[in-house]
């Protein structure tokens, strides 16, 4: 599934009914609940950090296993380099909660997870 969302307000909340329609007659309760904390804060970061700039965010869903999950946008502002920095933990929670992760440049950005299925 590949979705485009607006890079508003609106997309997190969006992205997590996309997921929940995508996923939610194959997962539990609490890993749909990971999973969708976790799109919204990879769409969050696309948006604050260079969608309104770049243009609409996608959300592609792979629901095969692994579950592959990846926020994309055509800014190249993202950072990892934190020295400073006074923003959330979003990927840190990502790191966390999913099996794998990753961030990819290059014609925009794109920030993926991976969940294996149990």
């Amino acid at each position: 599934m590949r979705q485009q969302l607006p890079a508003d307000v609106q997309a997190p909340a969006l992205a997590r009914q996309a997921v929940r329609r995508e996923l939610c007659d194959s997962l539990g309760t609490e890993e749909l609940a990971d999973i969708q904390l976790m799109v919204s804060e990879l769409v969050t970061n696309s948006i604050l950090h260079s969608a309104p700039r770049a243009g609409d965010v996608t959300l592609e869903v792979d629901a095969n296993d692994p579950i592959r999950i990846m926020v994309s946008d055509r800014g190249e502002d993202f950072s990892l380099d934190h020295d400073g920095w006074t923003g959330g933990w979003g990927l840190a929670l990502v790191e966390r909660l999913s099996d794998r992760w990753g961030l990819a440049r290059g014609n925009g950005t794109r920030v993926w997870f991976e969940m294996d299925r149990n």
